[in-house]
């Protein structure tokens, strides 16, 4: 069942993966949720120990940011626009009406620079951020930091240290965004053919609807960068690049050595602030309210709202620097636990709705029996698993539990992460030879047997 609704399927989880990915890993709006909530627990900190009143205004409005991101980022980008009226509105007549209004007043010109602009938004904001958070490093941390150097409470090191955290940073950047993930076209179909078909999510004799090539095990056409790639990953909006086997060991170099700079840099933070109040004495000192006149003594909310007032660009980048560790470690954990069982982020969605689909299918066999009422047929593993007419009401076992073929122990896995198959010196010979191309009139002659469903 499963192979002769391949396409049916992949089509519905690469639209699953799609959505995931753009949610969970491409949305700058986490941050303001990370922000949002841990001001509004301050807030209601502050309230029950009663030290100063509550600000319902201000927690009003932060209540109705976060609601409001929440709502934006649900029906902009989760939400099935031919589902959701809500978000057909936001995602395809909106956009159209601008996009209209824009061409009508400015030309087509600025359309497709505008179009440009859009497609490596993510790209752009990387740049704007780290460019600009270290700015304010250079600028407004690092005289800070010279007065606990001079007083030796830290380190002199640390400034000469960050220079280096910061090449790292943009030089990782540049080449995980600039290196080739590994493309497939007709003259290197024999350089990419390096893994065997597993006949469940890859099938033999596939040909790509798009670029008119066989696919390869393991190979997806990645609609942002319009190019066939090997060991397909995901499409990086950071990046404005796909990730696949030829560049995936850059990006989870990439993903490190921002994962160190944010560590490094929250620590180096935290430290400062500390300094702060120990310089200070900030927990002996009694606090004032401007306004109301009101005493009232030191606690966590009174000393943050302190640090904050006095250091507000140290506090939004210690705030952004701790929110982004937590994100990029989590992230990063993912990418190593997916690579340690040989998979990839393309692979592992469509592997969890195919072990889905198995154990529903096993209850169902589970259940017959009980009834009476299964066929001892095979659907996984076996040619002849199909149905007949006259057994419709009974149901098949699937068979035995679809494994990972790619898995091929922890060393096996890596060593393909750091040493890609199509770069080895047997695949560079293949290129060497006469590659065996797909014409179309071969790829329409090209048939496959979608009546039998394939062995595992």
């Amino acid at each position: 069942w499963f192979n002769n609704n391949a396409t049916t399927i992949e089509l519905s989880l690469d639209r699953i993966a799609w959505h995931c990915t753009r949610t969970v890993l491409i949305d700058p709006s986490t941050l303001h949720y990370w922000a949002s909530l841990i001001i509004i627990l301050l807030l209601f900190y502050n309230y029950s120990n009663k030290n100063m009143a509550i600000d319902y205004v201000s927690l009003f409005g932060l209540g109705t940011y976060t609601i409001a991101l929440f709502m934006g980022t649900y029906y902009c980008m989760i939400a099935d626009p031919s589902k959701s009226k809500l978000s057909h509105l936001l995602k395809i007549v909106l956009p159209h009406k601008i996009k209209s209004v824009v061409r009508s007043i400015a030309g087509e010109r600025v359309v497709t620079l505008l179009e440009w602009l859009s497609t490596r938004f993510l790209a752009i904001l990387y740049m704007i951020v780290v460019f600009g958070s270290w700015m304010c490093i250079f600028i407004g941390t690092y005289p800070w930091i010279d007065l606990y150097v001079s007083e030796g409470r830290i380190a002199s090191y640390h400034k000469y240290l960050g220079y280096l955290v910061f090449l790292a940073c943009i030089g990782s950047w540049r080449m995980a965004s600039t290196v080739s993930p590994g493309i497939i076209t007709e003259d290197t179909l024999e350089q990419f053919e390096n893994y065997p078909y597993d006949g469940i999510l890859f099938i033999k004799n596939r040909i790509c609807p798009t670029t008119n090539i066989r696919k390869l095990a393991r190979s997806k056409f990645d609609r942002f960068t319009h190019v066939h790639v090997s060991k397909f990953d995901h499409f990086c909006g950071w990046l404005h690049n796909a990730i696949g086997e030829q560049n995936y060991r850059w990006f989870l170099l990439f993903l490190l050595i921002h994962v160190g700079m944010c560590a490094y840099g929250t620590c180096i933070l935290g430290n400062l602030f500390l300094l702060e109040v120990e310089r200070h004495e900030l927990w002996s000192q009694t606090f004032f309210n401007r306004n109301t006149g009101e005493e009232f003594a030191a606690t966590y909310y009174v000393v943050f709202h302190y640090l904050f007032q006095r250091h507000k660009m140290q506090s939004g980048l210690f705030l952004l620097l701790a929110a982004m560790t937590i994100v990029l470690v989590g992230f990063l954990s993912y990418h190593v636990w997916i690579a340690s069982r040989g998979m990839t982020t393309n692979e592992t969605v469509k592997w969890t709705q195919v072990r889905k689909w198995y154990r529903i299918e096993l209850r169902r066999y589970q259940q017959a029996v009980n009834n009476n009422n299964a066929n001892n047929g095979s659907v996984v593993g076996s040619s002849s698993g199909t149905k007949d007419d006259d057994d419709e009401d009974n149901t098949v076992h699937p068979g035995p539990e679809p494994k990972n073929i790619y898995n091929l122990g922890l060393v096996e896995n890596w060593k393909d992460i750091f040493f890609p198959r199509s770069l080895r010196s047997e695949a560079i010979k293949r290129v060497k030879r006469v590659p065996t191309t797909i014409t179309p009139s071969t790829a329409n002659t090209t048939t496959v047997n979608t009546n039998k469903p394939k062995a595992s």
